[in-house]
């Protein structure tokens, strides 16, 4: 079996918003609110994809993973801006991110394309907007006393303060509450605590990955068993989704997508209640001298689930998507 840890800041892609927290999602993938600026599954995922009511923000594969826009349904697409973009999020006309071409400190940038400006004089990861607050890690790793601590800040960048001194892979906001993966027991289990850093909270034991916030739901990969794994926000009912290894999940609405580990990595999706397991996607054969067609990077948005995988020595990396029922596969960018 093979086992893929993502490096933190090789992650990109993102959901469909318009706010500044984690947007809840009705079943068919819609935003049902604009509360947050992404999902806790895009986050995780690298945030390489966002957007709002009217467009689709991208990092784009055939400009160099510039930050692009384009409408739901893939035409009109514009540059937004050079830069390159990780951790999107998306809420009320700005586009936040880590700006890869800037050592990933935190930017945002009107929809439009103006009013550009730098947020953080630090390298970040796991952006969190919400309507209120812009939750963040400090991932500067040339900074000892602070790099993987939780942070805070207005949308402005004004008020930026530190919530915790504990020590954080990822991080994703909900309904009042940080989740987060950390080194804190050495094993990398699942906490919570309030964005004040009050009543912190153990809810696993396992090292955890991929950590989504669906409703009342926790979805994970435990990579000690590689199984999909789902408990409740306070740690109860914790039970294994897959009896196969799984990557790269990210839960929208009713179903949880991920990628299949028995199965080529292929893209599938569970109903969160762990029924109605369907495969998405008929990837071809990994070649020894090519890279793997893994799809990585998974994020949904809108009607669709979008991934980025190797396609071929001519083309290389591609951005695919295919509608949340399998139908429809395609090239999005290349």
């Amino acid at each position: 079996m093979r086992t893929r840890i993502p490096v933190i800041i090789a992650l990109v892609f993102l959901m469909m918003v318009s706010g500044c927290s984690l947007v809840r999602q009705s079943p068919n993938g819609d935003p049902a609110n604009e509360r947050y600026g992404s999902t806790s599954g895009n986050v995780v995922n690298g945030g390489l994809m966002g957007g709002d009511a009217d467009w689709v923000f991208y990092r784009s594969e055939s400009d160099h993973w510039r930050l692009y826009k384009a409408r739901h349904d893939g035409t009109d697409r514009q540059k937004v801006c050079d830069d390159i973009p990780a951790y999107i999020n998306v809420l009320g006309g700005w586009v936040y991110y880590a700006n890869f071409a800037d050592g990933l400190k935190m930017y945002k940038i009107k929809v439009d394309g103006t009013k550009r400006t730098r947020l953080t004089s630090c390298t970040v990861h796991h952006i969190n907007v919400t309507d209120a607050t812009i939750y963040y890690v400090n991932g500067d790793n040339t900074d000892a006393e602070h790099i993987d601590l939780p942070y805070a800040m207005k949308a402005d960048g004004s008020k930026n303060r530190l919530i915790s001194q504990v020590r954080c892979s990822e991080l994703v906001y909900s309904d009042g509450w940080l989740y987060f993966v950390s080194s804190a027991k050495g094993t990398f289990p699942v906490f919570r605590m309030k964005p004040d850093g009050q009543e912190m909270t153990q809810l696993n034991e396992t090292y955890s990955h991929f950590v989504n916030i669906q409703g009342e739901s926790v979805f994970y990969w435990d990579v000690d068993s590689g199984r999909l794994r789902r408990m409740k926000t306070d740690g109860s009912e914790n039970v294994a989704l897959t009896e196969t290894s799984v990557d790269h999940v990210n839960a929208s609405g009713e179903w949880v997508y991920y990628s299949n580990a028995g199965d080529m990595y292929n893209l599938y999706r569970i109903k969160t209640d762990g029924s109605a397991n369907e495969k998405l996607t008929d990837l071809p054969p990994d070649e020894p001298e090519q890279p793997s067609h893994s799809p990585n990077n998974v994020c949904v948005i809108g009607g669709h689930v979008y991934y980025r995988a190797y396609h071929s020595e001519a083309v290389g990396d591609t951005l695919f998507s295919v509608a949340l029922d399998g139908s429809g596969a395609a090239i999005w960018d290349r």
